[in-house]
């Protein structure tokens, strides 16, 4: 996203996590190597607590998965919000 830089973290589990806007963005490598990687795009409701699927794929590596979802939600904060939206 233009002019914005995500800062992504790793778990535990393998699994990193970036915060933009109101999006959770997730990827999650493979157990075996070889494997695809998947990634979600995911919306925090007005409450807080909870997250929406707005998106998901698997891309051949992390690389290339954490640039598509950081293109997914850049587009989405692109589009004007609907007055009533979550």
């Amino acid at each position: 996203m233009r002019g914005h830089q995500d800062v992504w973290l790793a778990g535990p589990d393998g699994v990193m996590a970036a915060e933009v806007d109101r999006y959770r963005l997730v990827v999650r490598a493979p157990e075996h190597a070889g494997g695809p990687v998947h990634f979600l795009v995911l919306r925090r409701a007005r409450d807080e607590g909870s997250h929406g699927l707005i998106g998901s794929g698997t891309e051949p590596d992390v690389r290339t998965a954490k640039e598509k979802a950081t293109r997914m939600a850049g587009r989405l904060m692109e589009r004007p919000r609907l007055p009533n939206a979550v």
